[in-house]
């Protein structure tokens, strides 16, 4: 009886697929995070100037973005340098022309040395229908009162 009932387990077990891993083997194995983590669309982005640059990636999932990267301030003096990004919502389709404001989010190196560079990596969510589907990054100088041309990242699923 107990031997019917050991291999009715097994048999189970293998139909199911839930067959415990070998000696060593849970090392190699993935959580479901892990997972969905490594199959998020990735975005790049770098807008330069002459006196300022960022760069770095956004991790788009389901209503949030991950955002990672640095500012590099090249300009002397004693002005920041300053990466600007703007989070939406409502851009699922071609047509986006009433995108809404979610979040917006800066991250400043401060001047005083030719050089630096402040890294970052934070994330924002949008709690609606579709989350961020929509990122405009630039960068800004304050010494030159100036920025760069925004550029657009959107979600494509």
């Amino acid at each position: 009886m107990k031997r019917s009932m050991a291999i009715a387990a097994l048999a189970a077990a293998a139909t199911l697929g839930a067959v415990a891993p070998s000696a060593g083997a849970s090392e190699n194995v993935e959580t479901a995070e892990q997972t969905t983590r490594a199959a998020a669309p990735v975005s790049t982005f770098d807008p330069s100037t002459s006196w300022g640059s960022a760069s770095g990636t956004i991790t788009w999932y389901n209503r949030s973005v991950t955002v990672q990267g640095s500012v590099h301030d090249k300009a002397s003096g004693r002005a920041d340098t300053q990466v600007q990004f703007r989070f939406y919502s409502g851009c699922l389709s071609t047509d986006c022309d009433h995108p809404t404001l979610v979040d917006y989010q800066t991250r400043t190196v401060s001047g005083g040395a030719t050089g630096r560079t402040l890294p970052y990596n934070f994330g924002v969510t949008a709690d609606v229908p579709g989350g961020v589907s929509l990122v405009v990054v630039r960068v800004c100088h304050e010494a030159e009162a100036a920025c760069s041309i925004p550029d657009q990242y959107r979600f494509r699923s």
